[in-house]
């Protein structure tokens, strides 16, 4: 017997999953749930935005709309609200939750009985959701947002929220054991970040510039150590950064840094292209609670594009085996560099090997076992 999903998003909406691609761990969770047989009927709730936003910019008016993922057709759902932005006192999110879900259920006529499962990577829909249809709670926690610089004001909130994950969840995931363990020790089990196997195929074949160059995709925001680069610098003769520039002040440093190109966020399939014809993957972080708590994605693309790769030595780099030299001091980094050149990059057998074992399709398998049994 199947079961009736409804899924949401955490910071963002369903149109932001398609202009990505679906690249991102929640919109890989909403593609593993489409793909699912066992799901019949399945709903995507975009995070909350505002009416006077939707008005003016007319766009989205309407409360639902059908979509396709995955050659199925999904209900998707707008919430709308008055404020733009998050309220950060707790009781106030509580109530906002609470609202959200039970929305979320009016709108899809669930009732008391249907007992749907809710699968979210939203922290507080998590812990504050309180809605009679709600049968199955699944969490998937990607980032301590409780550390992050740029959710300071809602850290109170973040927390308190941990606090009711084990009695509110049936399941919850994250990204990495230390993640895990400051969630909901004891019940949080670790799913690391993955790839797309198709998208990362060993049979695509890409040519190797005779210049080598260093390699990092991801976004550029103050957990990246730039000093670092100043460093890979003194062995290779470029480094392309391929992703999003959150913070214009680094963007400026690494236009200034001879060697270093800026790309830009890439469509999956140029991204592919850039990190396969590099010789060494970058991540060149420093070292807080928050990186300390990721899933670095970027290393397993690195790894599937059959890279070796040079990380600070974060807890959770260590996922990536004897491919990644990980790195305690800036010291360390040249001759870091070094060694992984020398150790080259791997062949289409080793990367089939490393990408059945990183696909999405395995990491995601419990997420979709949870919301269905």
């Amino acid at each position: 017997m199947g079961a009736d999903v409804v899924f949401t998003l955490s910071l963002e909406t369903f149109d932001d999953v398609v202009r990505r691609e679906f690249c991102r761990p929640p919109d890989r969770g909403l593609l593993a749930l489409a793909q699912s047989p066992e799901v019949t009927r399945l709903a995507v709730v975009d995070a909350w935005r505002s009416w006077p936003s939707a008005v003016i910019r007319r766009r989205g008016l309407s409360s639902t709309e059908q979509v396709e993922v995955a050659d199925r057709l999904v209900t998707r759902l707008r919430p709308r609200r008055l404020r733009r932005g998050e309220p950060t006192e707790v009781r106030v999110l509580e109530r906002e939750y609470a609202r959200y879900s039970r929305w979320s259920g009016r709108v899809l006529g669930l009732r008391s009985g249907d007992e749907a499962a809710l699968v979210t990577y939203n922290p507080f829909v998590a812990a504050f959701a309180d809605a009679p249809w709600i049968g199955r709670r699944v969490f998937v926690c990607r980032d301590d947002f409780a550390s992050a610089p740029r959710k300071k004001p809602w850290w109170p909130a973040y927390r308190r929220a941990y606090e009711q994950l084990a009695d509110r969840c049936d399941a919850v995931f994250a990204v990495s054991d230390e993640l895990a363990s400051r969630i909901a020790p004891g019940l949080a089990r670790t799913l690391p970040n993955g790839i797309d196997a198709q998208l990362w195929s060993p049979e695509r074949v890409v040519e190797r510039p005779e210049v080598p160059y260093a390699v990092y995709a991801g976004t550029v925001e103050r957990r990246v150590d730039l000093t670092l680069l100043a460093e890979v610098l003194k062995v290779v003769p470029r480094i392309l950064v391929a992703g999003v520039i959150a913070d214009e002040e680094m963007r400026r440093e690494l236009q200034e840094m001879a060697g270093v190109e800026v790309l830009g966020p890439l469509k999956q399939e140029d991204l592919v292209r850039v990190v396969s014809g590099g010789s060494v993957g970058l991540i060149p972080h420093h070292d807080t609670p928050m990186t300390r708590a990721m899933s670095p994605l970027k290393m397993y693309e690195y790894l599937a594009a059959g890279l070796p790769v040079v990380a600070t030595d974060l807890p959770p780099v260590a996922d990536g085996g004897d491919r990644v030299w990980r790195c305690t001091t800036r010291g360390e980094w040249a001759g870091a560099v070094r060694a992984a050149l020398a150790a080259g990059v791997h062949g289409p057998a080793e990367r089939a090997e490393v990408i059945a074992q990183i696909s999405w399709d395995a990491r995601l398998a419990p997420v979709v076992e949870a919301a269905v049994s």
